[in-house]
């Protein structure tokens, strides 16, 4: 039964008129709190329960729960799920992190997708935060894209995530590059030739090394000198290490009393002073050498003249220098010189070259040399440039390139290079694992940029 508001208005004392107007209200509250939905239809109030329009009018009206207020919601509601509970915070082990692609492009950059993901919390109250390890800043947001540049060296990537003023997720993958596969090659197939008699000629090595080698990288180098019979290597050093760990594996490598291996530097080490290396096999030969960078020395009867990779821009001075060292050299079977920048490039990306050109050139063909090596392009190259015969050395650690002319990047490589007395000089690519079997690097092209392959 309801109370209508014609039996309001009959009530005549005030406390129970006041009682009736408070029950009106609520009543009425009720009547229209829900309109637009369907209605379900209380149940029928006992008679005892309904007071009378006359009579006792002092009795109160039926009392309301004590949780109930006016507008028909549960006092201290909770709207959380019923599994949370106050205090509770979201699980770190929930969160979900990818990058994609996945690895990165060799010599080549890669847009890469970095998204992250907690299932069950409301992305507004947390904040992701990925450092790419490239050098290039932090980058906030659960998704967001990042150019990986260069394709040069694997990177390692960092996700932090706050959750209101604290740090409760941090986490770091590799992304690494791309691994290219090298084809096994059947055992006596492709072997070096017997390096060159020791009276009439030499066998030397170059490796270039774009990144830092691990202990078992540097175990093969080892190998691979020693099956390749070398008597002298040269180490291009590409990349930024320290002055004690270079000496380390010079020493290592120079541990044999079969061969010496020389440092080359074309990144300079970021601590420490690079170290030079001194054999009974290395005569020092000219003037004004400022060793390890720019100096000549004479080996098994061949001159080798090594430019300063620090001059990177015009120097008449060494140009100078190094046509003095060629010119003092006549009675060398050969005579080689050795620099980290080449004549022009060879891969997309421009790194360095010798400058200027066309003064290098005309003192190179002055000084009669029988092979420019070069090595800041991770890329292996036999070929002539005008009348000057070239080597680029390729990459025997790190991450090796593709030529200017070609879309695919070489395996890695260790250039050996046998000289005999009135022959040219014979050059090959081996695998740098000690097993002494030449590489097969079909497609190379016949032209890059103005070098015309040597076949």
């Amino acid at each position: 039964m309801r109370i209508s508001a014609a039996a309001c208005v009959e009530l005549v004392t005030c406390s129970t008129l006041l009682l009736a107007v408070t029950d009106c209200r609520r009543v009425h509250k009720e009547d229209f709190a829900d309109v637009g939905k369907p209605r379900v239809e209380a149940a029928a109030p006992e008679e005892d329960d309904v007071a009378p329009a006359s009579g006792n009018q002092d009795a109160a009206p039926a009392p309301r729960p004590a949780d109930e207020d006016v507008v028909g919601k549960t006092a201290g509601s909770d709207t959380r799920t019923p599994d949370a509970k106050a205090g509770d915070e979201p699980d770190p082990a929930a969160i979900a992190w990818s990058l994609v692609p996945g690895e990165l492009d060799v010599m080549r950059d890669t847009l890469v997708v970095l998204s992250a993901n907690w299932p069950g919390v409301d992305p507004a109250s947390y904040r992701c935060l990925f450092d790419p390890g490239d050098r290039t800043g932090t980058i906030e947001g659960c998704r967001v894209e990042h150019r990986f540049e260069g394709g040069m060296a694997d990177r390692n990537v960092t996700l932090s995530i706050e959750h209101g003023d604290k740090e409760v997720f941090r986490e770091s993958v590799a992304l690494n590059l791309e691994r290219l596969p090298v084809a096994d090659i059947p055992s006596g197939a492709g072997q070096l030739p017997q390096r060159p008699d020791g009276v009439r000629g030499t066998r030397i090595a170059f490796a270039g090394l774009f990144s830092e080698p691990d202990d078992a990288a540097v175990s093969l180098l080892d190998s691979a000198f020693q099956a390749a019979g070398a008597e002298l290597g040269f180490l291009f050093f590409n990349y930024e290490g320290t002055g004690e760990r270079i000496e380390s594996l010079l020493e290592r490598l120079n541990a044999s009393a079969d061969r010496t291996v020389v440092p080359v530097y074309c990144r300079a080490p970021v601590s420490g002073l690079p170290p030079a290396v001194r054999s009974e096999r290395l005569l020092e030969h000219g003037d004004n050498n400022r060793v390890p960078w720019q100096y000549s020395f004479i080996s098994s009867g061949t001159l080798y003249v090594m430019l300063d990779p620090r001059q990177t821009s015009y120097d008449l001075e060494q140009e100078k220098w190094m046509l003095a060292a060629l010119s003092g050299g006549g009675v060398a079977a050969h005579r080689i010189v050795v620099s980290c920048s080449p004549l022009e490039k060879l891969t997309a990306r421009e790194i360095s070259e010798l400058e200027p050109r066309f003064r290098y050139y005309e003192k190179l063909l002055r000084g009669d040399v029988s092979l420019l090596v070069s090595s800041v392009y991770p890329v292996f190259y036999h070929a002539r440039y005008g009348d000057i015969e070239t080597l680029s050395a390729g990459c025997a650690v790190g991450a090796p390139g593709a030529l200017l002319s070609s879309a695919n990047p070489q395996p890695v490589v260790l250039s050996v290079v046998d000289l005999v007395s009135g022959k040219a000089p014979e050059v090959f690519a081996v695998t740098p694992d000690g097993a002494n079997a030449q590489v097969d690097l079909p497609g190379l092209p016949f032209k890059v940029g103005s070098y015309i392959l040597q076949m």
